[in-house]
C-alpha cells in the first residue's frame, strides 16, 4: 500500500469530523482512535509527519440580547470545522426533525440546526426532547390557539384541551 500513499489526500473525517484523515478513492484513514476508520499503523507513522494546521481568523462574536433565563441549558456540538463548541439554548424552544435538533441560542436567539450525530451530550437533549414532547404539536396549538382566541369550543378543541389541561400559549 505505501505505492499509493502519494495519492491520498488530506480531508476532515466524514464520520466524527477530525482534522487529517486521509482519502484515496473509496478508502478513508482517520487518526481518531473512536472512528471507525481509524487506521493505528498509519497514525502511528504519520503523526511524527503531521504539520500542524493553520490557524483560523476568529470571527466577531455575535451581538444580541436574546437570555433564556432559567430554561437555559448547554449543548456541547463539534461543528463543521472539527472544533468542539459549547451553545447555550433555550430549552423551551427545542424540535427535532428527522435526525436534526434545533434551539434558539444565546446571545442572538436566533434559531440554529445541530445534526444529532455530532452533538457531544446527546443523552441530556434527547431527554429534554421526549419531556418536551409531552407538549402539544403545531396543529394542536393552533386549534388551542384560535379557540382561546375567539372564546369558542368545539369537540376537538376539548379533546386537546382533556389532554394538556395546563397549557398556557
Amino acid at each position: 500500500m505505501a505505492l499509493f500513499d502519494a495519492w491520498y489526500k488530506p480531508v476532515q473525517c466524514p464520520l466524527c469530523r477530525t482534522q487529517g484523515a486521509e482519502k484515496f478513492l473509496f478508502l478513508l484513514r482517520c487518526p481518531n482512535p473512536q472512528c471507525p476508520k481509524f487506521d493505528a499503523e498509519w497514525a502511528r507513522e504519520s503523526s511524527r509527519t503531521r504539520v500542524a494546521p493553520t490557524t483560523l481568523v476568529p470571527l466577531e462574536p455575535p451581538a444580541g440580547t436574546f437570555d433564556p433565563g432559567p430554561d437555559r441549558f448547554a449543548i456541547r456540538y463539534r461543528n463543521f470545522q472539527g472544533f468542539d463548541r459549547e451553545y447555550t439554548a433555550d430549552r423551551r424552544t427545542g424540535r427535532r426533525r428527522g435526525n436534526n435538533v434545533s434551539f434558539r441560542v444565546k446571545p442572538t436567539g436566533r434559531r440554529i440546526n445541530f445534526n444529532r450525530r455530532f452533538i457531544q451530550n446527546l443523552a441530556e437533549v434527547d431527554a429534554l426532547l421526549a419531556e418536551k414532547s409531552l407538549q402539544p404539536n403545531a396543529r394542536e396549538r393552533q386549534v388551542l390557539g384560535y379557540h382561546k382566541k375567539f372564546g369558542t369550543t368545539s369537540p376537538l378543541y376539548e379533546q386537546i384541551r382533556q389532554k394538556f389541561p395546563h397549557w398556557q400559549p
